[in-house]
């Protein structure tokens, strides 16, 4: 498999004014996906476009994803195209950007490179007393499609070919067996237990996770499990995955040609695997299971990707080892590389919730850009009365709503519309990941009397 290096593409860096960009150019290097991903981080605004090469270093493309695009507008334009221009000094390479409509340039800036990588994650990698640990392997062992090299396969190898860069937040350490019980084997409980306990990290600490090599997971009679993604329970998903080393072993008894090379290979596939999901990545069949952060998602019962099972490849085992090329499919890098960071973030999105959007906010949103900001007579805000809106850790937090008449005429409103909250819900979103929607569960009842805002006036 081809390893190329990322000359241009990479992550991207640096304010700009007041205002916090990060882009990542994806037009080399290993499975390039021709994309440039653009946000704004001050307001949560993030673009994807497809690019194409216009002159040596410098591509164009339109733009075919945005979130909370009317967040940022030039002189209430909306931007339809980017542009990527890479500039190499001496002493560091940096990208131009360029927002576009059509043809028309809208603003334009430059920020450093930071990273050959798109991502950064921390993994720390803990195993049970008394097993195997295989977390390489080597490509040689056994068959292997004629595009792929003779090499010894790491964690770190196969994460970086998909551009994300992974560091290790400590040695291997070993875990007690005794946390699974007297049957020793692992139920979903005791292994979110062991993560709590031997983890170095708090649980939902962002890009990082822990791997688990254990013996054996608390199985049906009929079946076998090889990994598993155990963390789905929670305010913080995601951050867990556990492989069962001993099960792999005694799926494959005794005698058969190339027994160990058989575990190893499939043992390796596992983990990657149960990473990838922990990345918000499921299953080849079942992409379109949940909520696809894109309408685009497609089912890949074919695809040759570790988030394949081999027994359901088209033509069973042999075929898919025939064909697979130790890698993630492009719709998965394309997810990996630029989907919203919340939407892949370990403790961010639940599994298998791409979206950090409900439908309801969507429709809600359609309706609200279909109004005229012209024909408004009435602004609503929603203030926290502090000079900065952050607040300390269980410190009470108040919110003021403003209603304010910004018409040129008297207008008329309930007197009581700001107070009653039965018809008010509260939002929450922790860094853009799933929506929570409270409501009160107090219904006052008021007499309604209407009060006269004039021009200006605020309730």
């Amino acid at each position: 498999m081809s390893t190329g290096n990322r000359v241009q593409s990479g992550l991207y860096k640096g304010t700009i004014g007041s205002l916090n960009f990060e882009a990542r150019l994806d037009v080399d290097g290993t499975y390039p996906q021709m994309q440039f991903s653009l946000m704004l981080s001050n307001f949560s605004c993030h673009y994807i476009a497809h690019m194409q090469s216009v002159s040596d270093n410098k591509w164009e493309g339109d733009i075919w994803y945005r979130q909370n695009s009317r967040n940022v507008q030039f002189g209430n334009v909306t931007p339809n195209k980017l542009v990527a221009e890479y500039i190499s000094g001496s002493t560091v390479k940096l990208l131009k950007f360029t927002y576009k409509r059509d043809n028309n340039d809208l603003w334009t800036g430059t920020i450093p490179r930071i990273s050959d990588y798109f991502r950064l994650t921390e993994f720390e990698i803990d195993y049970e007393e008394g097993i195997d640990q295989w977390l390489t392997y080597n490509t040689n062992s056994l068959p292997r499609p004629t595009d792929v090299d003779d090499e010894e396969l790491t964690v770190e190898k196969s994460f970086g070919r998909a551009g994300i860069q992974v560091t290790r937040s400590g040695e291997v350490n070993k875990v007690s067996g005794t946390g699974s019980g007297v049957d020793a084997r692992w139920n979903n409980q005791e292994l979110h237990d062991a993560m709590l306990a031997n983890w170095s990290r708090n649980e939902g600490t962002l890009w990082a996770m822990w791997v688990f090599l254990a013996k054996q997971f608390k199985d049906d009679p009929e079946s076998v499990t090889f990994g598993i993604m155990f963390d789905t329970i929670g305010s913080f998903q995601r951050s867990g995955t556990a492989i069962f080393s001993q099960s792999i072993a005694d799926f494959y008894p005794p005698g058969i040609p190339n027994r160990n090379a058989i575990i190893q290979r499939h043992h390796f596939r596992t983990l990657i695997h149960e990473i990838g999901h922990a990345y918000n990545l499921l299953h080849s069949w079942q992409k379109t299971l949940g909520t696809p952060w894109i309408s685009l998602v497609v089912n890949e019962r074919g695809a040759g990707s570790f988030m394949n099972y081999p027994s359901r490849y088209p033509g069973g085992e042999d075929a898919f080892w025939r064909d697979f090329a130790f890698r993630f499919s492009d719709q998965e890098l394309l997810f990996l590389r630029h989907a919203p960071e919340a939407f892949v973030n370990m403790g961010t999105a639940n599994f298998g919730t791409n979206h950090a959007e409900s439908a309801p906010t969507r429709e809600l949103m359609q309706q609200l850009s279909n109004l005229d900001p012209n024909q408004a007579t009435l602004k609503l805000e929603l203030r926290v009365n502090k000079q900065r809106p952050v607040f300390q850790y269980m410190e009470s937090v108040a919110l003021e709503l403003k209603l304010t008449n910004i018409s040129n005429k008297p207008r008329s409103v309930d007197k009581t519309i700001l107070k009653d909250v039965a018809h008010m819900t509260i939002s929450v979103t922790r860094n853009q990941s799933e929506t929570k929607q409270y409501r009160s569960y107090a219904r006052p009842c008021y007499a309604q009397k209407e009060i006269t805002l004039q021009p200006g006036q605020s309730l």
